[in-house]
């Protein structure tokens, strides 16, 4: 499906109406936008999170409280290692 529109003074460019239902975009949605060959493409910005994280968000439906928070607390303690690990490197931990 395509449609030829027309980009304004500034490069503004309307997505017509049928495209925006079909995407379930509003007025605040962030947008990815690529050029693939001679073509713009877009993607609904956090569309495309949902859809990448749906699988965690399953799962975590079925666990409880607890659980959870181990997941934040390893989380937090990788990248807290991570962070370290490049300041390490940069020089950047001091004495």
């Amino acid at each position: 499906m395509s449609k030829v529109v027309r980009a304004w003074t500034k490069g503004q460019v309307t997505i017509p109406d049928e495209y925006r239902s079909d995407l379930g975009t509003g007025a605040d949605t962030l947008l990815r936008i690529g050029v693939e060959g001679c073509e713009l493409r877009g993607l609904p910005w956090l569309r495309e999170l949902c859809e990448h994280f749906a699988p965690m968000r399953q799962e975590v439906e079925k666990a409880d409280t607890d659980e959870i928070n181990v997941w934040i607390d390893d989380a937090l303690a990788a990248v807290r290692r991570e962070r370290h690990c490049l300041l390490e490197q940069r020089g950047d931990l001091g004495a």
